[in-house]
């Protein structure tokens, strides 16, 4: 009779690959697929898409699918001069999420809900591509299984998953670009190469921070000396550029430009200086506001984006876990000495994606802080979280025996308490959306009724032109960071019918607009331009 395994050699059994694997999809799976029919059953009664960037990306894609083409009927910043209000969409934010999602409209209708389920899509395809990053990087199968679960969950990744933003879109894109140049990284490959470039250009056409992936993916290839070096860079980068092509093409065809408007970003001293008129911010407007200033507003920045780091880690200190995991993988495939750790860590598969965080990390601090703290960090955090689970599964993965352990603790301690907090954050961020709508209800009311005694179309001043447009069909534009004359002069050059007050523009408490604008009665905060009103008052 065969003997009873020992309980030592069924403990080892158990931590080899494919059982370790077994049990760590086995303990994820129920949360996973909570969280996804969570987030299913919570798109079915979205009916808002998110305030201004998913608002954009929503009513772009919905132009696109029911044939008007790559245009929005409002404006929203004033850094391209737009001669009419319907214009070329992408002349800021980046177009391949709307198309994408534009494609599935074309498949199942152009409602809210179509939209959102996209976004929920595409969060599992960012879980994927976080466990194929971590199988490119050498980690073991289970742990990157463990890590594709954990990114699932992730509260960055439950928020956007219910909201139609780049976020997912840009992160899935940006770690299948990291993937693909790892796996590259030996091998006299030029389809990797150019498969990465690829990739790498869908995310620049996610979200402008693909530049910056661009830049590290070329500066990793310098850095890895592959065979044909020369070759290789040039495929990368004509990978990325056949990707952009065609839209510089249309960019520059509808408004002169082979770029967006971003070149004031640096230059923002306050978040609503992003609405100034032509030509926006400048280096003399930092030097006014203080170079002191400038200084403690990116101190406080790196401040700020580090506690992002740290609260979607629930405590981690995530940058010096990517330096010191990073450096004590080149040490490791240098043989672990010490004096060529770091040319080993400059050499290892660890280089690429620890110095794409870092990048992002920096730009974010240094260069665009002020938009950064309203959300364009938030936004590509997912795909540096992805790389952070990685590292994390590549340290558990090392405790070889001790897996099934490691995996059950996972479970325990970091995804049960994100799939709880999913579930929260995945009804709030729709009910909150939401009410949006709902706000929105009686002003939307108050502007049909105007639309029939007018002889005019309603063309409403607004601060978030993105929801009123979406919501209502009306055309919008955005009520300029400037003085009460300048406000007036963009009201007439649009033919604007209607404002919506805003606490943000203190012009609007000036005489010459309270003169040229009269009170929509029962309907706070709603203003009609005084000529129209004779015509339109309620009795």
């Amino acid at each position: 009779m065969p003997k009873t395994p020992h309980l030592r050699e069924l403990w080892s059994r158990l931590g080899r690959e494919p059982h370790a694997t077994l049990i760590t999809a086995g303990l994820c799976a129920p949360w996973v697929w909570a969280a996804l029919a969570g987030r299913w059953r919570a798109a079915a009664v979205a009916t808002f898409p998110g305030h201004a960037d998913p608002a954009f990306y929503f009513s772009f894609a919905r132009n696109i699918a029911t044939g008007r083409g790559a245009v929005i009927d409002y404006i929203w910043h004033f850094w391209v001069r737009h001669p009419d209000l319907t214009h070329f969409a992408a002349d800021y934010w980046l177009p391949l999420p709307s198309l994408i999602v534009a494609a599935a409209m074309k498949l199942s209708g152009t409602s809210v809900v179509v939209a959102v389920r996209t976004s929920v899509v595409m969060s599992l395809a960012f879980a994927v591509a976080t466990g194929s990053l971590g199988r490119a990087l050498g980690v073991a199968r289970w742990a990157c299984v463990g890590a594709a679960a954990l990114a699932f969950v992730s509260a960055p990744a439950t928020r956007f998953a219910v909201e139609v933003d780049s976020s997912l879109f840009y992160s899935a894109f940006a770690l299948a670009s990291l993937t693909l140049a790892i796996r590259g990284r030996g091998a006299n490959s030029g389809w990797l190469a150019v498969g990465s470039g690829l990739a790498s250009g869908c995310a620049h056409l996610c979200r402008n921070d693909g530049v910056l992936l661009l830049a590290c993916l070329l500066a990793a290839l310098g850095f890895w000396r592959p065979p044909r070096l020369g070759r290789r860079l040039a495929l990368t980068l004509l990978g990325h550029g056949l990707v952009l092509a065609p839209f510089a093409l249309a960019l520059f065809r509808a408004t002169g430009r082979l770029a967006p408007a971003h070149g004031a970003l640096p230059f923002l001293v306050d978040y609503e200086d992003l609405y100034a008129l032509p030509p926006g911010p400048t280096f003399r407007d930092s030097l006014r506001a203080g170079v002191w200033e400038a200084l403690l507003l990116r101190q406080q920045a790196s401040l700020d984006r580090a506690s992002d780091y740290v609260r979607d880690l629930t405590g981690v200190p995530a940058l010096l876990l990517v330096f010191a995991a990073g450096f004590l993988a080149g040490a490791r495939e240098s043989g672990g000495a010490r004096a060529r750790a770091f040319d080993g860590w400059a050499r290892s598969r660890w280089l690429l994606p620890g110095m794409f965080a870092v990048v992002l990390f920096l730009a974010h601090t240094l260069v665009t802080p002020v938009a950064s703290a309203a959300g364009a960090y938030t936004r590509s955090l997912p795909a540096v979280l992805a790389i952070l689970l990685v590292v994390l599964s590549a340290v558990v993965s090392r405790m070889g025996s001790a897996s099934p352990v490691a995996a059950l603790l996972a479970v325990v301690l970091v995804g049960w308490p994100w799939h709880q907090q999913s579930r929260s954050v995945t009804a709030r961020v729709v009910r909150e959306n939401n009410q949006v709508a709902e706000r929105l209800a009686a002003l939307d009311a108050a502007l049909n009724q105007d639309s029939k005694c007018m002889s005019q179309p309603v063309v409403v001043m607004t601060r978030d032109p993105w929801e009123l447009n979406t919501l209502t069909g009306y055309r919008a534009v955005q009520i300029p960071n400037a003085s009460a004359e300048d406000v007036l002069a963009i009201a007439a050059r649009y033919s604007v019918t209607h404002l919506v007050a805003s606490p943000r523009r203190r012009a609007l408490v000036l005489p010459p607009v309270i003169e040229a604008f009269t009170p929509v009665p029962g309907v706070p905060g709603l203003a009609r331009l005084r000529g129209l009103a004779a015509g339109c008052e309620r009795p």
